[in-house]
């Protein structure tokens, strides 16, 4: 679950979208509240003719962090957005990177985005 708080400078209506040209500023927050993850091992089975495959799941990630946050920007004109992400918090728990890795996953995501409004 997220929420986001930022300023909008609007820069006028144009004619392909009604939201109009804009740029935000802003901060977020998550709070992973429940996480999992789902796996499907194939393995390679001398007994068998081929390959013979395991699935599980695990719940409740004991090496995520509950909660991330960070900064935002947001750059629109008409249906297109430019947008980026900062994650300022990290992913992983302390315990985990003095155990297992101190490596992180990247902190910053780009992309774009496109609106199907009218």
């Amino acid at each position: 679950m997220g929420a986001d708080i930022f300023i909008r400078f609007n820069f006028g209506k144009n004619k392909k979208s009604p939201v109009g040209n804009y740029v935000d500023i802003g901060a977020y927050g998550d709070w992973d509240f429940s996480d999992s993850r789902q796996y499907k091992n194939f393995i390679n089975s001398s007994d068998t003719d081929g390959y013979s495959t395991f699935t599980g799941s695990e719940k409740d990630l004991n090496y995520l962090e509950k909660i991330n946050y960070g900064a935002e920007f947001r750059a629109g004109y008409g249906r297109v957005v430019l947008f980026s992400k900062y994650r300022m918090s990290d992913m992983f728990t302390q315990d985990y990177k003095n155990t297992v890795s101190a490596d992180e996953l990247p902190r910053l995501m780009i992309g774009f985005e496109i609106g199907f409004h009218k």
